[in-house]
């Protein structure tokens, strides 16, 4: 399970950077983002446009029962799940991010993930509003892949910039098709070190958090 991940949006690549909504995220940096917060996202609005948003880090449907509310879901249940209904069909969303934390052991060492090459990891999601309206998203996890740079038997999925517009598209509905339309990043590309246990409490937020121990 992902639950904690940096978002540095100081260099938005050109295919994301020019999507409606970007200005209002671009230039800023979090490193250490958790459940319940507002991150940005990109998704399709109603008139079927690309476009970036603020998403709240936990999907909480406005039928759910007893407030449950989910921060990641599994890409091969998804779709069969009647918590997310209708979601990984017809409400897709890419969350932007930079790397993500992993702990191990007790007392926990944690671990940051990211691409090797410094790009931005484009993170599958699906999201639905709450019963106030609010934008509320998970992200998609998937069996670890040989040779993947990350620590868990779970990873993000982690999509490469090519299918963006396949992810995003609102005709793309069918899951077999959708399946086939997808790509993901070369797992290679993926590297891990170990980072402050100051990451584990969410009082911190700063670019120190990433930086090797």
């Amino acid at each position: 399970m992902i639950n904690q991940f940096a978002a540095d949006l100081r260099n938005i690549p050109s295919s994301l950077s020019q999507l409606d909504g970007a200005e209002e995220f671009q230039g800023k940096a979090r490193f250490n983002v958790c459940s319940g917060q507002d991150v940005p996202g990109i998704y399709t609005n109603d008139s079927g446009k690309p476009c970036w948003s603020a998403f709240r880090w936990g999907y909480h449907p406005h039928y759910a029962h007893g407030g449950q509310v989910l921060i990641n879901a599994k890409i091969e249940e998804v779709a069969s799940d009647s918590f997310f209904r209708g979601a990984l069909s017809g409400r897709r969303c890419i969350i932007p991010a930079s790397g993500w934390y992993e702990s191990h052991g007790v007392p926990p060492d944690p671990y940051y993930v990211s691409r090797s090459d410094g790009s931005l990891l484009l993170i599958g999601g699906v999201w639905v509003e709450n019963n106030v309206g609010k934008m509320t998203m998970a992200m998609l996890s998937e069996p670890s892949r040989p040779d993947a740079g990350n620590l868990k038997d779970r990873m993000p999925l982690c999509l490469s910039e090519d299918c963006i517009n396949a992810w995003l598209s609102p005709e793309l509905a069918d899951r077999d098709e959708l399946r086939k339309e997808i790509k993901r990043i070369d797992v290679t590309l993926l590297t891990n070190w170990q980072v402050s246990n100051r990451v584990l409490s969410m009082s911190y937020d700063d670019a120190g958090l990433i930086e090797r121990v």
